[in-house]
């Protein structure tokens, strides 16, 4: 069922606790199963969304979160479901970038010849 999920979504919210850094390496491995196993490209629109943002003495360093999803050509943002911070402008983001890798897709897609229109019907 999750691989089945995977191959039909067109876009992913990836959210972790932002206070377990067990967390975000799940978060990472299930990236690169989505990238690898799945999808078969080298890039797809994601948010690396990092909750519990809210809990200042509890979260794990973020720099090292910024730097792999920067890595990873994905989009780094800390929320908090409890104060509501950043929770709407992740999904604005997350719209943002379905949008984006949409307009590329279009772009590095040729236009059909004439006999491969033909074809179809």
């Amino acid at each position: 069922m999750k691989e089945q999920c995977m191959r039909t979504g067109e876009s992913f919210l990836l959210v972790f606790s932002g206070t377990n850094r067990g967390s975000f390496e799940e978060t990472y491995k299930f990236q690169r199963q989505i990238l690898l196993r799945v999808k078969d490209h080298g890039e797809f629109p994601m948010i690396f969304m990092g909750n519990k943002a809210a809990l200042d003495n509890q979260r794990q360093e973020t720099q090292e979160k910024q730097h792999l999803a920067q890595q990873c050509k994905v989009i780094y943002m800390e929320v908090s479901a409890k104060i509501r911070m950043n929770a709407d402008q992740a999904f604005y983001e997350h719209v943002w970038v379905i949008r984006k890798f949409q307009e590329q897709k279009c772009l590095l897609s040729p236009e059909p010849t004439w006999e491969e229109k033909d074809k179809k019907g």
